[in-house]
């Protein structure tokens, strides 16, 4: 099999921030528009050179159904490009940038870009604003037999005592090495 090679050629991200304060009144979509525009104009490609948007998001907006698409759209990238919305909770970014991978790897694009983007919090985030309490709940195994509950990871990060410091290091090396670690796990998975 002749395989292609992939490179990660930029990548932009927003700040962390805290909730209610800059990013308040900006949605998903603009936020995510903002990023790709920004990789556009640092990378210099041509949005006509764009094969395929791929955005991994929890919770899509209500008013942007394919957040992918309209994130493509409101970043230039010209309307008869495909884009598409993957979700698989917490990996959902992740996700996309496999996705990106496998649809090169097959021969279905050359250039695409893949991010992710979270409206999951914003119901949460706006029913606190109004005084309420986010509950943590029991896992439940009705999707697939999957534990659904996302107040897990939040809970074992309590539990383990585990701080955001503590935590980015390990994220930002995580990333660091995923490039290495897509191609022999991608290549199993392709020739199982």
């Amino acid at each position: 099999m002749d395989m292609k090679k992939i490179a990660v050629v930029d990548g932009v991200r927003t700040p962390f921030i805290k909730a209610w304060t800059l990013f308040d009144a900006i949605p998903a979509q603009k936020l995510g528009a903002m990023c790709v525009t920004e990789l556009l104009q640092r990378t210099e490609i041509d949005p006509r050179l764009i094969d395929e948007v791929i955005i991994g998001c929890v919770g899509q907006p209500i008013d942007a159904a394919n957040v992918a698409r309209v994130i493509s759209l409101y970043a230039g990238v010209p309307k008869d490009k495909k884009a598409y919305t993957v979700n698989r909770n917490c990996a959902s970014g992740f996700e996309s940038v496999t996705s990106a991978a496998e649809k090169i790897l097959t021969g279905q694009d050359e250039v695409v870009i893949a991010g992710g983007s979270t409206a999951a919090f914003a119901a949460a985030l706006s029913a606190a604003a109004d005084g309420a309490r986010v509950a943590l709940i029991e896992p439940t195994d009705w999707v697939g037999g999957q534990l659904t509950s996302s107040g897990v990871p939040a809970v074992d990060e309590a539990w383990h005592k585990i701080k955001r410091e503590g935590a980015e290091p390990y994220n930002v090396s995580a990333i660091a090495r995923t490039p290495a670690n897509i191609t022999p796990n991608f290549l199993a998975l392709l020739q199982a």
